[in-house]
């Protein structure tokens, strides 16, 4: 859901205040913006986590203590998540 029921039932309240304020055409960019810039976060942090992963086991066959963090913060998941108005 791209907006919680209480955004969204403001955002009805105020709808007709708002006619013709907004160009359709450059909100949907912006929101086809804003989408890309998630996917394109969201892949990083898969290259992060690979590489990550590589650096563990190349010190790992080298015998050497890996200077990284244990876990790392990066959650991604194979599924897209879906955008809201925040990019998480």
């Amino acid at each position: 859901m791209m907006f919680s029921d209480d955004d969204l039932s403001k955002l009805l309240v105020l709808a007709p205040s708002l006619e013709g304020k907004f160009y359709k055409n450059t909100c949907l960019q912006i929101y086809k913006d804003i989408v890309l810039a998630c996917e394109v976060r969201n892949q990083a942090q898969r290259v992060l986590k690979s590489l990550v992963k590589e650096a563990r086991e190349s010190c790992a066959a080298e015998g050497e203590q890996a200077d990284l963090p244990e876990k790392t913060s990066v959650s991604v998941s194979d599924k897209p998540e879906r955008v809201s108005y925040k990019c998480q």
